[in-house]
């Protein structure tokens, strides 16, 4: 391979650092359940972006291949590394490029393209002085839907500027722009310029805002993890069913649920989902782990209702339907 590993760490963040993304990338083991040919001269990376995980896979320079081929070999990788997986390339070319988003096989390649599907956006740079941007229109990336939740709940029928935006939100203006245009072209948001500044408003209010982008959203939990009480060194909101049963006649859990971004969640915590039931209930804590930071829209000590109902909608007890329902028509939006 001629990309030595660092280069390789380097030109992935720096993909991503051009639209406005944060990211970690570190190398990954080769999976050995995995045939040679999968395997041999090529290289693979764990990369988190906007908390959520994936596997990029480098093949080596002078291979060849086709959109068929590797439609399969990707299919192969995400069972092998129970995550979503994309290549990763150093050079392509436009025909090359077409083929692989017509195959909706997720991609990454110098200098700045990027096409992963299960995080549902595109993005290419056109000239050195701006770049295309487009939405594959089925869920927002995490950071966008901070966005959402910042503007129908803090900023309403007011107007922000993108800085303004950023600083509340903790991303870079660039993020905040993205998102932004992705908001605007839901028809979520309004944008209008006023001198050098962009300032943002909703496009609706309340219940008709939630209506209209409830397609868009995603679920913010990445993952769920049992935990020791004690081995929680801060006071995380509390959310899915110990949240809504706060909030309607719903019965606590035995186990409480509470919620945090992963950065906040202390690397080094012991997960005991295995062996929960041998434990007492009463010392434990189920953490779910969520894509985007839940402490900026908690009320009373729990996480925001729009995002507990996203948590919680594809539940198929219809006890809890029947609370979501309960909570999404009696909270003040």
């Amino acid at each position: 391979m001629s990309f030595s590993i660092q280069k390789v760490i380097d030109s992935i963040k720096g993909i991503f650092e051009y639209f406005g993304f944060d990211s970690e990338v570190k190398q990954a083991q080769k999976p050995k359940e995995l045939p040679m040919y999968l395997t041999s001269n090529r290289d693979f990376f764990d990369v988190n972006i906007c908390g959520m995980n994936f596997t990029a896979i480098v093949p080596n320079n002078g291979e060849t291949f086709s959109a068929e081929a590797l439609s399969k070999q990707i299919e192969k990788y995400k069972q092998a590394f129970s995550q979503p997986t994309a290549f990763f390339f150093e050079n392509t070319t436009a025909i090359q490029q077409k083929a692989l988003i017509e195959n909706r096989i997720p991609f990454l390649a110098n200098p700045t393209i990027v096409f992963l599907p299960f995080l549902g956006i595109a993005m290419q740079q056109r000239r050195k002085s701006s770049y295309e941007y487009s939405v594959q229109k089925e869920k927002m990336s995490p950071q966008t839907q901070l966005l959402f939740l910042y503007m129908l709940y803090k900023v309403k029928d007011a107007y922000v500027s993108r800085t303004q935006a950023a600083q509340d939100c903790g991303l870079n203006v660039m993020a905040v722009s993205r998102s932004g245009k992705e908001l605007a072209s839901y028809g979520l948001i309004k944008q209008e310029e006023h001198g050098r500044s962009v300032l943002m408003t909703c496009a609706l209010n309340g219940k008709d805002l939630i209506q209209k982008a409830m397609s868009y959203l995603i679920s913010p939990v990445q993952k769920n993890i049992i935990v020791k009480k004690t081995d929680l060194k801060a006071n995380f909101p509390i959310a899915g069913e110990t949240a809504l049963s706060s909030m309607t006649m719903l019965g606590s859990p035995k186990i409480e649920t509470c919620a945090n971004a992963k950065k906040e969640i202390s690397p080094n915590i012991v997960d005991y989902t295995k062996d929960a039931r041998w434990l007492a209930p009463e010392t434990l804590t189920n953490v779910q782990i969520w894509k985007y930071n839940p402490t900026q829209f908690t009320k009373d000590g729990c996480v925001d209702p729009l995002s507990l109902y996203l948590s919680m909608k594809d539940s198929k007890d219809e006890r809890i339907q029947a609370c979501l329902d309960e909570m999404m028509e009696k909270t003040k939006w």
